[in-house]
């Protein structure tokens, strides 16, 4: 499915905005301060229901009740409402004039998002790695995002009990334990078959990115070593409760896990060059966008926020080869930079610091 317009209302910077959208290449152009990551955010909250780096309530124009987005596609039409109530906020989401309660997997339109942050994923915290495999996860199996907030949940409980000044009962940790080590295998298990999944495109498409023959790998480094892995996990919390209790926080399970990016055989935080590292993170946005499309049946939409002024113009050129059959929302504040990439059915959005 293709976007063909969207009107935000009070949402962010824009009081009434809208604009039309042509089926392939879209560029959002303005200086900073425009609006332009506001835009990709408002797309990001009408195909998914969230916003990639806020919550609903910071979705609201300062000082008003509440926003609205309003989103049409080629067969379909969507809205979503966020009203505040003190300090929170109630999200009403309507597809095609029916209302709603929750946007499940099989009412979203899939979307990539590619944003400057993904960039620092190689040499970023664990938690960035982590959180960028959990984040597909989330949109591709749909009894991910409950059991990631189940365990998010079993975590604290278990770390409130560990932080605990009076001696701890076994028995009150083990039914945490049981819930961690089942929700945590999931997670661990989900997370690995989705690295096999780019393992299997990884070097095909790191060589189409970058034009080398270096061989490229992702490993999950766990410190569950079992084939088993909710007894390993439970196996682990067992053994780690004295350093645990000590420490005040729970030091086994997916929540310490890493993605470690192979180069050539070499951990490529280590050992990757700027240009090498952009390479690998294009390589996994590249097939992110086929699994999602792979699991919809559908292209999805990609979202590019100011991401051509990080790249030279090889690896511009090579991202460029590969988007040619999505729609694609690219955000930048020179239009040139972008323009000399896509030859036809492009579409200009021109934005002013006073536009929203």
């Amino acid at each position: 499915m293709s976007i063909t317009s969207l009107r935000l209302r009070q949402f962010r910077s824009y009081d009434d905005f809208s604009i039309e959208l042509a089926p392939r290449v879209n560029i959002i152009v303005g200086p900073n301060a425009s609006g332009k990551t506001n835009l990709l955010e408002a797309f990001q909250v009408a195909c998914i229901g969230s916003s990639f780096r806020a919550k609903d309530i910071e979705l609201v124009k300062f000082n008003q009740s509440g926003s609205k987005i309003e989103m049409l596609g080629e067969d379909t039409s969507r809205t979503v409402k966020i009203k505040k109530q003190d300090d929170k906020t109630v999200k009403q989401i309507t597809i095609d004039n029916v209302e709603i309660k929750r946007l499940t997997i099989n009412k979203i339109v899939p979307i990539v998002l590619f944003e400057p942050e993904n960039l620092r994923m190689i040499n970023g915290s664990p938690e960035r790695r982590r959180d960028y495999l959990d984040n597909i996860l989330e949109i591709t199996i749909p009894t991910f995002k409950n059991t990631r907030r189940q365990y998010k949940r079993a975590l604290a409980q278990r770390n409130r009990l560990l932080k605990q000044e009076n001696r701890i009962i076994k028995d009150q940790l083990f039914v945490w334990d049981v819930k961690i080590s089942e929700y945590g295998a999931a997670i661990i298990e989900a997370r690995q078959t989705l690295i096999k999944r780019i393992n299997k495109d990884a070097n095909a498409v790191y060589k189409g990115l970058s034009g080398s023959n270096n061989k490229v790998k992702l490993v999950y480094e766990s410190k569950v070593k079992t084939t088993d892995v909710r007894s390993g996990i439970l196996k682990g919390l067992n053994q780690n409760l004295d350093k645990d209790t000590l420490r005040g926080f729970t030091s086994i399970g997916p929540h310490r896990d890493d993605i470690i990016f192979m180069l050539n055989r070499h951990d490529a935080h280590n050992s990757a060059s700027r240009g090498e590292t952009r390479s690998l993170v294009l390589m996994c946005k590249i097939i992110e966008l086929k699994i999602v499309e792979e699991t919809f049946q559908q292209k999805p939409v990609l979202l590019l926020d100011d991401v051509f002024s990080e790249l030279d113009t090889k690896r511009r050129r090579a991202l460029t080869a590969y988007l040619k059959d999505y729609q694609v929302i690219i955000t930048t504040t020179d239009a040139d930079s972008v323009l000399e990439h896509f030859l036809k059915d492009t579409n200009v959005i021109a934005l002013s610091p006073t536009q929203s």
